[in-house]
C-alpha cells in the first residue's frame, strides 16, 4: 500500500504589507501575493515534507512581491477653439511607459499619426482625440494597454470681413459736404477705419466722416 506524499506549510509575514497568503498543505503552493505598499515586501513560507505519519526537514523559502507599477498617460493640446485651417500639436505624457513605449493616436476612434508622443494635425470642428499607450515593461505592470483622457477639438469657422461705404449726396455741387458711411461686416468689437481719398489717407478712426468737395 503506497503512502501519500504531502507537503504542510506555514506562512509568516517578514517585511512590508503583503496579504493573500495562508497555511495549507498539498502539491503546489498557489497563492495570490498582493503588497500594499508603494515599496517592496516579503512572505516566508516554511514547508514540511510528510508521508504517512512521517515528517522531513522544514525548508523555508522567501518571496518578495514587488509593488505593481500602473501605465498612465495624460495628452495636452497646443490650442484648442482654434480657427478653421489651424494646426494642433498634441503631446502625450506617459507615466511608467518602459524604455520602449508604443504610442497610438487616434481620432474620433480612427488610428492616425505615428509612433510618437507628439502629434501634429489639423482638424475639423468637434474630432475627439486620444492616445493609447503600451508601455514596454513587462513585469509588474498593469493598466497596460493605458487610455488617456479624450480632448474634444472646437473649430471655428473663417468669418470673411467686409464693408461697404454708402455716401449722403453724389453729383454735388463745389464745397457742398459730404458724409461717408462705412457698413462693417464681422468687423469686431473695435474696429480701425482708415479713410481715403484719391489713395491718400483722410479723415479719423470712425464708421463715418464728413468730406468737403472741391
Amino acid at each position: 500500500m503506497s503512502r501519500v506524499r504531502l507537503f504542510h506549510w506555514t506562512a509568516s509575514l517578514t517585511s512590508g504589507n503583503i496579504s493573500g497568503f495562508t497555511a495549507d498543505s498539498g502539491l503546489v503552493i498557489n497563492q495570490i501575493l498582493i503588497d500594499n505598499l508603494p515599496t517592496p515586501g516579503s512572505v516566508k513560507y516554511t514547508v514540511t515534507p510528510k508521508v504517512g505519519s512521517c515528517s522531513g526537514t522544514p525548508v523555508d523559502f522567501i518571496v518578495t512581491v514587488n509593488p505593481g507599477d500602473s501605465a498612465k498617460v495624460s495628452i495636452t493640446a497646443s490650442g484648442n477653439n482654434i480657427c478653421s485651417g489651424t494646426p494642433v500639436t498634441l503631446t502625450a505624457v506617459p507615466t511608467n511607459p518602459g524604455t520602449t513605449p508604443v504610442y497610438q493616436w487616434k481620432v474620433n476612434g480612427s488610428n492616425a499619426g505615428g509612433n510618437s508622443s507628439v502629434f501634429t494635425y489639423t482638424p475639423v470642428n468637434g474630432d475627439q482625440v486620444q492616445c493609447i499607450l503600451t508601455s514596454s515593461i513587462t513585469v509588474c505592470i498593469s493598466n497596460n494597454p493605458a487610455s488617456s483622457n479624450v480632448i474634444s477639438i472646437v473649430v471655428n469657422p473663417l468669418l470673411p470681413v467686409s464693408v461697404s461705404g454708402s455716401a449722403s449726396a453724389n453729383n454735388v455741387c463745389a464745397g457742398t459736404a459730404v458724409t461717408f458711411t462705412a457698413a462693417a461686416v464681422n468687423g469686431g468689437s473695435t474696429p480701425v477705419y482708415q479713410w481715403k481719398v484719391n489713395g491718400i489717407p483722410a479723415g479719423t478712426n470712425r464708421p463715418g466722416v464728413h468730406l468737403h468737395h472741391r
